[in-house]
């Protein structure tokens, strides 16, 4: 499959990017020879909630990575808030926070500790509020001052990592595999209380397999091959993958974001 993706949306129409929390536009990346993201475009809008799907190896780690700024993209153009990343701004990067899959927490501090280090580190005004609110926000309040780091399950640490994320107000939220360390009753918890927020970010969510992201986003990229093969709602995303009846008679068909997903990756071979 060539590089334009295949999309039913008009979620942004060219006139409505000037207002999108995340542009991206003709992005590359090469690893010596290796092309790892090939021409990769969409927008993320204010509030939105877009899952980055594909699998191990699809790129999504890099495309985050290169959002955050920790890489440089070999061509193409990133920019949050209407600031471009490349430019090292600290607008742009104040105006996001990124959770890694396997970011590194003090095993000895307390996740109230933590947050308020974080929060004076960072700057902010009423950190005890901050931090209040982030802990509510990801349910570790009870726990936050009697229990160390290092005690916690991966789940809590997690929720950690994301309350973290949360303090500041970011306008966007690029969380790499958090589901995948998450139940779903958690993670859909969760995603409920980001976007209750008074001004609730919009968030940018990878995940490797269809079951962790389809309760939680209202739109999906499918990476392939560091390609974009597809870009929109399951419905659209349906309409142009999903051409023919589930062929295998008395076995139970996949989910709907699992046919489009396996149709997108057959055709992406």
């Amino acid at each position: 499959m060539g590089g334009t993706p295949k999309s039913l949306d008009s979620a942004h129409p060219p006139e409505n990017i000037a207002s999108m929390v995340l542009t991206v536009r003709a992005l590359a990346k090469n690893f010596g020879s290796f092309r790892a993201i090939r021409d990769l475009s969409f927008s993320v809008g204010p509030g939105e909630v877009v899952g980055l799907l594909g699998p191990r190896g699809s790129g999504k780690t890099t495309v985050l990575r290169l959002i955050a700024g920790e890489l440089d993209g070999s061509d193409g153009s990133i920019s949050v808030g209407g600031v471009s990343v490349a430019r090292r701004d600290r607008r742009a990067f104040k105006n996001f926070s990124f959770v890694p899959a396997d970011g590194p927490l003090p095993d000895a501090m307390t996740p109230y500790g933590y947050l308020s280090l974080r929060a004076s580190l960072r700057g902010l005004l009423d950190i005890r509020r901050e931090v209040v609110r982030a802990l509510q926000r990801c349910d570790l309040l009870r726990l936050a001052r009697r229990q160390p780091i290092g005690d916690l399950g991966g789940e809590l640490r997690k929720r950690v990592a994301v309350a973290e994320a949360l303090m500041g107000k970011p306008k966007l939220l690029l969380l790499d595999e958090a589901a995948a360390d998450l139940s779903p009753s958690t993670a859909k918890s969760l995603f409920l209380s980001i976007g209750a927020m008074e001004q609730r970010p919009a968030v940018l969510v990878s995940g490797q397999t269809p079951w962790e992201l389809e309760p939680l986003c209202q739109r999906f990229l499918l990476l392939g091959g560091g390609r974009l093969l597809g870009d929109g709602s399951i419905r659209s995303l349906g309409q142009l993958f999903l051409k023919s009846p589930w062929p295998h008679a008395g076995r139970r068909p996949p989910s709907p974001l699992e046919s489009i997903f396996l149709a997108a990756m057959d055709g992406n071979r």
